[in-house]
């Protein structure tokens, strides 16, 4: 057996399929029990192992921004 734990399918939780680039990885439907028995142990051994790399986070001024428009929305429609 051969499940690719480099595999970009694998790494953001998904099944491979014709659409992406891999081949001969048992990361595939037809393979569920072992896929799922792998995801276990590896998150057994790592429980951030799905997690996102890099953390992305709203910018500090959105929410002010998104408040001065609706305060403009609201002066106009009076």
């Amino acid at each position: 057996m051969c499940l690719k734990l480099y595999c970009q399918c694998f790494a953001g939780q998904l099944v491979c399929s014709d659409a992406c680039r891999c081949e001969n990885c048992y990361n595939s439907a037809e393979h569920g029990v072992e896929r799922r028995a792998a995801v276990r142990e590896l998150l057994c051994r790592s429980p951030h192992a799905f997690d996102a790399k890099f953390k992305t986070e709203p910018h500090p001024l959105s929410s002010s921004v998104r408040a001065r428009a609706q305060a403009q929305q609201n002066a106009r429609a009076l």
